[in-house]
């Protein structure tokens, strides 16, 4: 307030006062600024292998109301885990696994105020784990029957991570896989003659894996052993022929010249000595399985015939 005073000769005054407002230079004048906000968390990252690196976008995860252009840097908590960089764009950043640990990334936005909004993820830097001993391949698993193969020891991990074990087998026609409920073994079953390959693969609990191969011939089960019976005749005398009734010498024989090799009763499945279509049917079938031989399916097709 600036007061001004006049005064005469006989010491008379008077008196006035007025404000005065003084303003800064515009450059100088400061509004209101808003600060940026986090507007999306950044997931953490695990299993990430040393050696490898990981990018994550930038975009959307910081908001300012202003508009204004946001500078974005990053820090790890432990360099000698991980390292981290920002794109001159902005629009991303890059995590390089270093070594076996876990690290935290703080990346920071600053507006054209220097006001500065925080958000941070954890990266967890993992091993991997790798084959320690191959499984050696397998050349003679018999059609319908199993074996089992052991795990312990294929793989290691050097995180000491407790290790998931799967299996596939390349052709499940010729042989199957299953995975024994505490992964210690592998349950192989050969179905029919044929190879196949079976991937063995170990998990940590970050995702990481490792796989191992080998292959598994299978081959067809022995062959039972067979017994031909050899029935001899005795030629009949050709005076005193008997008639039908007195032929009764004779029925015991063409009864066992009839009768199935020992062995292959099994497909007289009525149990009546005969060989009905549904029988040899299935007699044909294990002959093209390599279950019968030759000689065998001939004997039946003959009982067969005879009927």
């Amino acid at each position: 307030t600036v007061t001004v005073t006049a005064q005469d000769t006989d010491t008379n005054q008077v008196t006035d006062s007025f404000d005065v407002t003084v303003n800064a230079p515009a450059q100088q004048q400061q509004t209101l600024n808003n600060p940026p906000t986090v507007a999306r968390a950044i997931a953490d990252i695990r299993g990430l292998t040393v050696g490898t690196s990981r990018d994550t976008s930038l975009l959307g995860v910081f908001n300012d109301t202003d508009a204004d252009p946001l500078t974005i840097t990053a820090r790890s908590s432990d360099n000698n885990v991980a390292a981290v960089s920002v794109s001159t764009d902005y629009s991303n950043l890059t995590v390089t696994a270093q070594s076996r640990g876990t690290t935290t990334i703080t990346v920071t936005a600053t507006d054209t105020n220097s006001d500065t909004v925080e958000t941070a993820f954890t990266v967890k830097v993992n091993t991997p784990p790798t084959v320690a001993r191959a499984i050696a391949d397998i050349r003679d698993l018999k059609v319908g029957t199993s074996r089992n193969v052991f795990v312990s020891g294929v793989f290691n991990d050097t995180d000491g991570d407790t290790l998931t074990i799967r299996a596939s087998s390349s052709n499940h026609a010729r042989v199957t896989v299953a995975v024994a409920p505490n992964d210690s073994k592998l349950i192989l079953s050969g179905v029919v003659a044929g190879t196949a390959t079976i991937t063995v693969t170990a998990q940590d609990p970050d995702g990481s894996t490792a796989s191992d191969t080998f292959k598994v011939v299978v081959i067809p089960a022995p062959k039972p052993p067979t017994t031909t019976t050899t029935t001899t005749r005795t030629p009949k005398p050709t005076t005193n022929t008997p008639t039908e009734s007195e032929d009764d010498g004779d029925d015991e024989n063409d009864q066992d010249a009839s009768a199935l090799p020992t062995g292959l009763d099994e497909y007289d499945t009525n149990n009546n000595n005969q060989i009905d279509l549904k029988e040899l049917l299935q007699a044909a079938q294990d002959y093209q399985n390599n279950k019968i031989n030759q000689q065998q399916i001939l004997a039946i097709i003959r009982h067969y015939l005879n009927n």
